[in-house]
């Protein structure tokens, strides 16, 4: 059985979500995130201003 490249787009829920279910199965993949941190919506600090949990 031969693989494709893995590559997963964006560090946020979906993301991280996929990461941990590839590792569990020992898949290697490249993880890309634009932000310098991970957490997409999760992250209050987003720069992007899309973050649920900052106070309006």
């Amino acid at each position: 059985m031969t693989s494709s490249p893995v590559c997963i787009v964006g560090a946020g829920p979906a993301g991280l979500a996929g990461a941990r279910a590839l590792a569990e199965r020992g898949i290697e993949y490249t993880h890309l995130e634009r932000h310098t941190g991970v957490g997409g919506v999760w992250d209050i600090d987003n720069p992007g201003g899309r973050s649920t949990s900052r106070p309006t």
